[in-house]
């Protein structure tokens, strides 16, 4: 058996990492999938480390840059530990406007590779990273990687964190939709096409076969227009000391790449469709737009085709995993490949109680009546906690923003204290709405998006409120039709974002916080799937009846 103890990362092995590490290690050899269901405070990062440091070669895949970088605090001073980010988020070194995407490495094509090559923050980083042991990366890189970039090779382990994500992270990266007044509003498309009327219709139409002729027909002409634009970008920086570019240059060179961009992503997108099962999808038209949506509704032939091949061995961690046949059946993996642990956490659950105080349904029939009773409730919440940092998870932007906008049941000094994302200004992001958190003395988060992924330990939260249960909207078709097809799988979509919020704000066994629900059919839900639930979890109720 690998003696895993050699390859832990850290001084000290806790005793339910070295229990995990134990069960992965004597079944290494028999088994392709570890799915790990880790509750907070078990160690899952030293875990993943250890799996990849007795791997031959891996991958560790996070959601959010947040975790992306306390991996990088954590085991950063490992030399063969590489993160990357893709091409957008470094700077170009020799013009500061420009990133790497958009910069002369890029975009001349000179017979030769450019002098600023050798030199270039993201292909000097990448080179380190194909020659690491293990990369870190993000899933939204790591997909895109495997669909275009032949640069990248197959490692013996993929460890997924945050791996409760991954079907969402599937369907986003496949998913796009045809807009015909908006691909000839932005780009011209179809300018120079006789039969232009016939591509401005609008979509009616449901399903492949009565789209697929006019698919074809977009798909070349989003092709064309693409390689146009790369030309430009070309011809705008041919000759040109990136350097020296001048202000209009720069300007325009920036706004063709924006187009390019975005056009780009659309005809990968499509590419992928192409290679898929056209009956596994929802093609569904737009009544308001006349756009056409592309949408998987069942991941399994993804998860094969971008990461399935990609690894010997795979790592899928996650505190919320909860539903684990349905999850192995999602992915379309053998279940008896498969070798599942759970490991409930060691924290006290009397350090983060979860209050159950029932305002009223904040279901679509009620919610107008429930939400100033809610106010109210986070009103006097706020009062008693006027001294300490914490978020309030609102579900959705409406209710954030009904709570925003709320000056009777929250007083100014407490509004004063909301830190919000605006949902029109992508300016603002959970990133700059942490950092400002991190400096303050008695801000509160108010958000619809920062249920995973997010680490408010010790003094960054000290309470929490959860208002509504947080249920993906029917209004999303695939939602709609999965939820139809399961109502347990819908069930568990919320569940899992409800224990994950739940979990944000107490990080260590010396860390304490409050949480507060306030939507009455919390009392429900519990009691209808407890079955799925981590007892620690259910430790922590107080006025929840458990029948």
């Amino acid at each position: 058996m690998i003696d895993y103890k050699k390859y832990f990362p850290y001084d000290q092995i806790r005793p339910e990492q070295e229990t995990v590490l134990k069960e992965i290690a004597s079944h290494w050899n028999d088994k392709k999938y570890f799915i790990l269901q880790l509750d907070v405070g078990t160690g899952k990062s030293g875990i993943a480390k250890s799996v990849a440091n007795w791997s031959k070669d891996a991958f560790i895949i996070t959601e959010t840059k947040q975790l992306q970088e306390q991996y990088v605090h954590d085991f950063g001073k490992d030399k063969e530990f590489v993160s990357i980010k893709g091409k957008a988020n470094y700077e170009c070194n020799k013009n500061v406007r420009l990133n790497c995407e958009n910069g002369p490495c890029t975009l001349k094509h000179t017979g030769h590779l450019p002098p600023c090559m050798a030199t270039c923050k993201y292909y000097a980083l990448r080179k380190r990273a194909l020659a690491s042991h293990t990369v870190l990366t993000s899933y939204a890189y790591i997909f895109r990687a495997f669909d275009c970039a032949g640069f990248w090779k197959p490692r013996q382990l993929m460890a997924f964190d945050e791996c409760h994500l991954l079907e969402d992270q599937l369907v986003n990266f496949a998913s796009f939709e045809i807009n015909p007044e908006e691909l000839d509003r932005t780009y011209g498309l179809f300018d120079l096409c006789e039969d232009r009327k016939e591509y401005m219709a609008k979509f009616t139409e449901e399903g492949w076969e009565a789209n697929k002729e006019r698919f074809t027909k977009f798909l070349n002409l989003i092709q064309c227009k693409r390689d146009e634009l790369h030309t430009m970008m070309e011809e705008e920086m041919e000759g040109e000391d990136a350097e020296n570019l001048d202000e209009d240059t720069l300007e325009s060179l920036g706004k063709t790449h924006k187009l390019f961009y975005k056009i780009d992503k659309l005809y990968k997108k499509m590419d992928v469709f192409v290679s898929q099962r056209k009956d596994n999808w929802i093609i569904a038209p737009n009544a308001t737009d006349g756009s056409l949506s592309f949408t998987p509704l069942f991941v399994d032939s993804l998860f094969h085709q971008f990461c399935n091949t990609w690894a010997e061995k795979f790592l899928f961690m996650s505190a919320t995993i909860l539903d684990i046949d349905g999850f192995i059946k999602d992915l379309g993996i053998n279940k008896d490949d498969c070798l599942v642990i759970k490991m409930e956490s060691t924290f006290d659950p009397a350090k983060s109680p979860i209050y159950y105080m029932p305002c009223g349904s904040m279901n679509y029939q009620n919610i107008e009546e429930t939400l100033p009773k809610a106010c109210a409730a986070i009103g006097k919440i706020l009062d008693k906690k006027q001294n300490e940092k914490g978020i309030i998870h609102t579900g959705n932007y409406r209710i954030a923003e009904a709570i925003w906008n709320d000056f009777e049941h929250i007083d100014k000094d407490d509004h004063d204290r909301l830190l919000v994302k605006d949902k029109d200004n992508n300016e603002i992001t959970n990133q700059n709405l942490l950092r400002v958190h991190e400096r303050s003395k008695d801000t509160v988060l108010l958000s619809p998006s920062m249920t995973t992924g997010v680490d408010l330990k010790d003094d960054l939260s000290r309470f929490q409120i959860v208002v509504k249960m947080p249920f993906s909207s029917l209004a999303d078709p695939r939602i709609k039709r999965k939820s139809e097809l399961s109502s347990d799988w819908y069930a568990c979509q919320m569940l899992k974002t409800l224990v994950q919020a739940c979990g944000r704000s107490t990080r260590s066994a010396d860390d304490h916080s409050a949480t507060f629900v306030l939507d009455s059919s919390f009392n429900y839900w519990i009691n209808k799937y407890k079955k799925w639930l981590p007892n620690q979890f259910l430790a922590r109720l107080k006025g929840v009846t458990l029948t």
